[in-house]
């Protein structure tokens, strides 16, 4: 995707995470854009692209979201297979799991 500097910091916009390197900063947005699913929902993974780090049927937890006027909501979704880092995920590629 890209990189940026701005004020002496590089930031590095990835889709995947084999390009993460050892030392890179882990961001999490812990925010609830308005409208969007709340944090703590329960997701499954499903429209999954090649390239995707995560396939259909995965599941996650939301844990924060923001409204991008190109992309529609973003979640930063906690996989349960990946529990400490945030991934974002668009909002087609996700799907409510009812709770139980």
């Amino acid at each position: 995707m890209g990189n940026e500097k701005k004020k002496g910091v590089e930031f590095v916009v990835s889709s995947n995470l084999a390009e993460r390197r050892p030392g890179d900063l882990v961001v999490e947005i812990t925010s609830e854009a308005k409208g969007a699913l709340p944090n703590g929902t329960r997701v499954e993974k499903m429209n999954s692209e090649k390239g995707d780090n995560h396939r259909n049927g995965a599941l996650g937890t939301v844990k924060g979201s923001v409204y991008d006027l190109r992309l529609g909501y973003l979640y930063f979704v906690r996989w349960d297979d990946m529990p400490t880092l945030p991934i974002g995920t668009v909002a087609k590629k996700l799907r409510q799991v009812p709770s139980e």
